[in-house]
């Protein structure tokens, strides 16, 4: 089961990914604070530079030498991120209501709630 693991967190990984292009198509600036109130170019521009040390720790916690921790950070990261865009479903709030939004969304998260069940079976046993 442990070969799933590298996986599933890859997976997990390039779903997230695969959001953030999309989230720079849907100008997810324009729902976070401190960003919303910008003019749309320079909130594009800061959205992008902040995406710089998130995929940074994306790559490092995919390395096969880098610690659990990290790994089990970045899939928590994962899910808290789809539930936040859950609560904005349920709000009415945003775009990332069509099918490819929400299984980029929600697959990151699926694959990173794999993730952590497999390697929870894994030290337990």
């Amino acid at each position: 089961m442990d070969h799933l693991l590298p996986i599933c967190f890859s997976l997990s990984l390039c779903l997230l990914f695969c959001h953030e292009l999309d989230a720079t198509q849907k100008k997810e600036w324009k729902l976070l604070y401190g960003l919303r109130n910008l003019d749309d170019a320079l909130a594009e521009r800061l959205f992008l530079l902040l995406h710089i040390p998130m995929f940074l720790f994306g790559f490092w916690a995919a390395a096969p030498a880098s610690p659990i921790e990290i790994k089990i950070g970045f899939a928590v990261f994962c899910i808290i991120h789809a539930l936040l865009h859950l609560r904005l479903r349920l709000l009415n709030v945003g775009s990332f209501n069509s099918f490819t939004s929400r299984l980029f969304i929600d697959g990151s998260a699926g694959f990173a709630l794999v993730f952590l069940v497999l390697w929870s079976i894994s030290e337990s046993s």
